[in-house]
């Protein structure tokens, strides 16, 4: 999850707090 797309940390950080909000 949020590996699959390194170069792009803004993402990463909203993909992160989907997973907190699931």
């Amino acid at each position: 999850m949020g590996a699959s797309r390194p170069t792009d940390p803004l993402p990463a950080s909203m993909e992160r707090s989907a997973n907190s909000t699931l």
